[in-house]
């Protein structure tokens, strides 16, 4: 990244800057010197001595939580296989997408969800055999390949009408 001062009023503009607006990098993280709230873009981000902190990359809900408690911001969290485990099937108000995978195999009957779940992931609930009800959220706009392979007492499912995306062969 090149920085061009055209007219020494300008000097301290990137001073100002209270939140990173690209990523930090080893040729970048000079750039920013009175930023409060690093914004990461990727888990490889090098990290600054800041405030608080957000996530703009998907994150587990695990990871989420313990960075919550520490009042940073995680809008992309991604509910995992590990976190139905660790959370025991609950699933928290802020997730936002249902990981690959998470619920495939379990022995469950009925799922709702929170209005905050935009995605759900392929494979999501695959092989969940007795699955015979799920009622998805109003906001969701994808629905990942074979969310729903091998649940064969499910007969129907309601889509929602804000679906953008919807992979052809959802269950099977």
């Amino acid at each position: 990244m090149n920085i061009i001062l055209v007219c020494k009023k300008y000097q301290h503009v990137l001073d100002r800057i209270r939140m990173n607006p690209i990523q930090i990098t080893s040729k970048t993280k000079n750039l920013f010197k009175f930023i409060q709230t690093q914004q990461f873009f990727s888990p490889f981000d090098i990290k600054l001595n800041t405030e608080k902190f957000f996530f703009n990359f998907p994150k587990c809900v695990k990871e989420c939580l313990l960075e919550l408690n520490n009042f940073n911001v995680c809008p992309l969290s991604v509910y995992t296989q590990e976190d139905q485990i660790y959370l025991n099937g609950n699933i928290p108000d802020f997730v936002r997408n249902i990981g690959e995978q998470s619920f495939a195999h379990l022995k469950i009957t009925s799922l709702a969800f929170l209005p905050s779940v935009i995605e759900i992931s392929n494979f999501a609930f695959s092989d969940c055999y007795y699955l015979s009800s799920i009622k998805l959220p109003s906001k969701l706009t994808r629905l990942g390949s074979y969310a729903f392979n091998n649940c064969s007492v499910l007969k129907a499912i309601e889509l929602p009408k804000l679906l953008e995306w919807v992979y052809i062969v959802v269950y099977y």
